[in-house]
């Protein structure tokens, strides 16, 4: 009776330490690397911006860029658990932008009614990375006015680029009231 006492109270104290474990873990904060840096969100639009698609034909990785677009072009353009958004062209069809006909449109700024080699052609991956180069796995959807179907300014650098694709390592992002 003894021996059966004995493990019954070793299991439950295992059992209470894996699940203290587990509340640790899950409670503990964010690395401050994963923070999104203060002055990510700038207060006034930087000068010289271009369209995602006029940009993108140009550039090569490592080149500084200031890129202007809309964060859209599917109906969640931006990541929930890491800092990444999808800015594509203003130029693209957006629902929003129709005059007839949007009454199918899941969300504004989906542009579903565009082909995807369109929204692949006019569209930019903008991420806000560590300092390992690693996106951030905080999302960005809320924090200071980001959000879909937003009008934004955002400068950073070019991390690739080809015809098809376009990744920009943010320093700062510019969202239009």
């Amino acid at each position: 009776m003894r021996f059966l006492i004995v493990i019954l109270v070793l299991v439950g104290l295992i059992v209470v330490v894996g699940c203290d474990r587990g509340a640790t873990a899950e409670s503990k904060p964010e690395a401050p690397s994963d923070a999104i840096p203060a002055a990510l969100v700038l207060a006034n639009a930087p000068a010289n911006a271009k369209d995602v698609k006029l940009a993108k034909a140009n550039l090569k990785p490592g080149d500084e860029v200031v890129l202007h677009g809309v964060i859209g072009g599917r109906v969640d353009p931006i990541a929930q658990n890491r800092a990444i958004i999808t800015v594509i062209d203003p130029s693209l069809q957006t629902c929003d932008k129709m005059t007839t006909g949007n009454d199918h449109c899941k969300t504004p700024w989906d542009a579903c009614c565009e082909d995807q080699q369109t929204i692949a052609a006019a569209a930019a991956t903008v991420q806000v990375v560590n300092d390992k180069g690693q996106p951030l796995k905080v999302g960005l959807n809320g924090h200071k006015g980001i959000a879909p179907g937003k009008d934004v300014t955002v400068t950073g650098k070019v991390r690739s680029a080809d015809e098809k694709n376009l990744v920009v390592d943010a320093t700062g992002i510019y969202v239009k009231s």
